[in-house]
């Protein structure tokens, strides 16, 4: 009888877990994959402001981004310090392409990372994992005092 009962209890708490499982867990199911700036993966030589794009991969059935959050920072090591040159705050919104970038003016030539947290319709975060970056060009006033390469 008292093996039953422990039977009866491992299967009850079997079945808690399985309906249950998720109503903890803080972070999401989503997969936030495939960053690009300006619709290409880890640009190099961008001479206009950078617009961020994402896609989620799920396999909850209805589920959605209902808000993100954009950091930008000078290195690697800054994003992982969290020491941002753009932070674009938690934005309520599902839109997920062509994001603008609104933070100061970049440098000329330079390597920025950054990354994307998106929440779910569960309000569960979750953050891109893979290593994005994008590298500004020689931008306009860049030019100046710069002459043209002829043969005469």
């Amino acid at each position: 009888m008292k093996q039953i009962k422990k039977l009866r209890n491992f299967i009850l708490f079997g079945i808690s877990i399985l309906f249950l499982g998720g109503c903890s867990n803080t972070a999401s199911s989503c997969i936030v994959e495939d960053l690009t700036v300006n619709y290409r993966e880890n640009p190099i030589g961008i001479d206009d402001n950078p617009v961020f794009s994402w896609k989620l991969k799920d396999t909850t059935q209805g589920q959605k981004q209902t808000a993100y959050q954009i950091v930008v920072a000078d290195s690697q090591k800054a994003l992982d310090k969290k020491e941002y040159i753009w932070n674009s705050g938690k934005v309520e919104s599902g839109v997920s392409v062509a994001i603008p970038y609104t933070g100061d003016e970049l440098d000329s030539e330079r390597r920025y990372y950054w990354q994307v947290a998106v929440w779910d319709k569960d309000s569960k975060k979750a953050k891109s994992q893979q290593e994005s970056y994008f590298e500004t060009g020689i931008i306009d006033e860049d030019w100046a005092g710069a002459e043209w390469i002829c043969i005469q």
